[in-house]
């Protein structure tokens, strides 16, 4: 077994052995109903806890950002412009930076606003629900970068 078969069998293992984030307060069954009803209902321990879960996200999409950077500075100041090699580094360098300091705020975001559902998941459903879709206004999905000629 080669290294590479070895390492990818290691993620393989990891992904399957626990999801890292589970639904909590809702017990497993054949489907779900919904409504006033339904068997569903606000635990202000979910909320938390997804707010949690989101906030452990953001922290590691920072992280990810600070290696991209200690990884950035290591290949030079730009000194080799005009190299293509070095122009699409910096091109991809650049969209993962904005991309990941998007993550990071959204997840901070989302966080706060998670955070915010759970002390008022008993009264103001409507309102929670105003608050993520004002989100989602906010926080609109990317654009696929890269792959484009940008001038070349």
């Amino acid at each position: 077994m080669t290294a590479f078969d070895a390492e990818w069998a290691e993620i393989k293992r990891g992904i399957s052995a626990d999801p890292g984030m589970k639904l909590a307060g809702v017990k497993g069954g054949s489907g779900g109903t919904s409504g006033a009803g339904g068997g569903v209902s606000s635990v202000k321990t979910a909320w938390t806890s997804a707010g949690e879960s989101v906030g452990n996200l953001g922290t590691d999409t920072r992280k990810a950002l600070g290696a991209l950077e200690r990884d950035h500075k290591a290949l030079g100041s730009g000194g080799d412009k005009g190299v293509q090699s070095a122009d699409a580094e910096r091109e991809v360098h650049d969209s993962w930076k904005t991309y990941l300091e998007a993550v990071s705020g959204r997840c901070d975001a989302l966080k706060e606003q998670l955070q915010a559902a759970a002390t008022i998941q008993h009264g103001n459903d409507q309102g929670a629900a105003a608050a993520f879709d004002k989100l989602g206004q906010r926080y609109k999905d990317t654009p696929a970068v890269g792959g484009q000629k940008a001038g070349r």
